[in-house]
């Protein structure tokens, strides 16, 4: 049996390092400054990521599926949306925690 190996990467390693970099270059300095922004930019992230469900969801209500638990009878690309929007829940919600924590 062999063994299969990655010979191309599609993203460079490094290309994610800079969005984030860049993303924190933007979002750090109004942070420290005003708390109210931390928590705004939390509620917007909440707020996308429910979208992003509730837009994963909405193609297997087309399909006449109303009850169904987690990503297994999506398309691959709604199933990718589905977990974005977890994802992006997680972050506001930890980021809500994070402000919470930070303020006196």
């Amino acid at each position: 049996m062999s063994k299969r190996y990655f010979w191309i990467i599609d993203i460079e390693p490094f290309f994610l390092l800079m969005v984030l970099a860049l993303l924190a270059a933007v979002f750090f300095p109004r942070w420290f400054h005003s708390p109210f922004a931390v928590a705004k930019d939390a509620a917007v992230l909440v707020a996308l990521g429910f979208l992003c469900v509730l837009g994963a969801k909405a193609s297997l209500f087309r399909r006449a599926l109303w009850v169904s638990w987690g990503p297994r009878q999506m398309t691959v690309w709604w199933s990718r949306l589905y977990k974005l929007g977890y994802v992006l829940m997680g972050l506001g919600i930890l980021l809500v925690l994070a402000a919470y924590r930070s303020t006196p």
